[in-house]
Parts: structure tokens; sequence; C-alpha cells
């Protein structure tokens, strides 16, 4: 059975606690508008560094796998090269052969 007195107390706990968890939101949100707008520049301002950053090493590893297959687009080309030349010395006779 609850008294006048033990129920004055629960509601004022109540109302402490829902006044100490509205303080927490007010300081988690931000207790100033322009903190919150600075906040919010800030991490609009990284998140553009952060896409800049992307852009460039997707261009750096777009320009480094193309200078890969032109590179292995020569090497393939000389490789050919070397078998074509392998090719015509073996049909050609040996140098000091006997052709009789």
């Amino acid at each position: 059975m609850n008294t006048s007195n033990e129920q004055a107390t629960t509601e004022t706990t109540e109302s402490a606690t829902q006044s100490d968890a509205s303080a927490d939101s007010r300081h988690t949100k931000g207790v100033r508008p322009e903190t919150d707008y600075v906040v919010e520049e800030a991490v609009g301002a990284l998140a553009r560094i952060g896409l800049i950053w992307a852009r460039h090493g997707i261009g750096i590893g777009r320009s480094a796998l193309e200078a890969s297959a032109m590179t292995l687009r020569t090497t393939a080309e000389v490789l050919r090269s070397v078998s074509e030349r392998l090719e015509v010395e073996e049909d050609a006779p040996a140098p000091g052969a006997d052709n009789r």
C-alpha cells in the first residue's frame, strides 16, 4: 500500500530520471544549433574528401592496369618475334653442315 509520501517520492524520482534522460539527449544532439551545423559541415567535408581520394585511387589503379596491359602486350609481341625467328632458324641448314 503506497502512502502519499511514497507516491510523491516515486513521482519525483521518475521526473528526475526523465529530466536526466532529456539532458543526455540534448547533450548527444548538441546543445547549440551552431555546433550541430559545424559538425554536419565537418562530416560533409570529410565525406567529400573521402570521395575525392576514392576517385583518385581508382584512377591510379586503372592507370597501373593499363600500363601493365601495355607491358604484357609488348612482351607478347617480343615473344612472338623470337618464336618466329626460332622457326626460321630451325628450317635453315645448320652452319658448317655439309649440304651434298
